[in-house]
């Protein structure tokens, strides 16, 4: 089949007229100029902060706060969604990880299988809600953290891309102590708005995004998400426009749910 040529009105002597093109056509002219990509949102396992729940907000033993032993136990359960799932997940090109300890430490327990880098994102960071769970650790501090992790054999420090707070507006630890309660939750509210944009700017057309509750909310619209809860969307955007998430479900949640 000859390919349809498609010209101005002015030339519809010599050409086609978009208004003659068939509908099939016009859907593949589309789909041609739309970035699409398979996200799979990740909330990270149970962490010290969610068991304790109320009047945790300025409990700095709670600050960044890691997972539970019952969180470790969830987030080793992703192995078990990676065998099912094994076609689906082989297409995954990279693990994108909120830089929180909690969040780490579930893409580290339970996506290591997955043998891709982890890429520290801090758009994929809690919103603050006020909570200093929700408050990240400085740079130093972090790669200690990391550190630790590789010492225990949970990690391979070479595939993970850290993070320079210096060149990201919504990663800042240090200066957060500074910040009024307003000005943070501002902060965390432009980076969940700017999420997608820096994800659909990357090569890879499947992506494994380690996040939070607060981003489940923001982007999806989900309330009382389950820890390590596993949704698969399907984003697109065309040339100019902000991205579109066209549909998502839960495929996974754990077995202690």
């Amino acid at each position: 089949m000859n390919p349809i040529d498609i010209r101005d009105d002015e030339d519809e002597e010599n050409g086609t007229n978009m208004a003659d093109v068939p509908d099939w056509v016009r859907a593949q002219m589309e789909r041609r100029s739309r970035n699409e990509k398979v996200l799979y949102f990740i909330r990270h396992a149970q962490s010290e902060a969610n068991l304790a729940m109320g009047g945790t907000a300025k409990n700095m033993a709670l600050a960044d706060s890691v997972l539970t032993p019952e969180g470790i136990s969830q987030a080793e359960e992703l192995k078990d969604w990676i065998k099912l799932k094994k076609d689906d997940v082989e297409k995954i090109g990279v693990v994108l990880v909120s830089p929180l300890r909690r969040a780490i430490q579930t893409a580290n327990y339970g996506l290591r299988s997955l043998r891709k880098p982890f890429v520290l994102q801090a758009s994929l960071r809690e919103s603050y809600w006020g909570h200093v769970a929700n408050r990240g650790v400085p740079d130093s501090s972090l790669e200690d953290f990391i550190d630790e992790l590789e010492c225990a054999n949970l990690v391979d420090v070479d595939s993970i891309n850290y993070l320079d707070s210096r060149q990201d507006r919504f990663w800042q630890p240090e200066e957060e102590d500074e910040k009024t309660n307003a000005e943070l939750n501002q902060r965390t509210d432009e980076a969940h708005d700017h999420c997608l944009e820096e994800v659909m700017k990357r090569p890879e057309s499947h992506i494994a995004m380690v996040t939070h509750g607060g981003l489940l909310f923001y982007q999806l619209e989900l309330q009382g998400t389950p820890n390590c809860g596993i949704w698969k969307a399907v984003v697109s955007q065309s040339q100019g426009s902000k991205p579109i998430i066209e549909t998502f479900k839960r495929i996974w949640a754990p077995s202690t749910y």
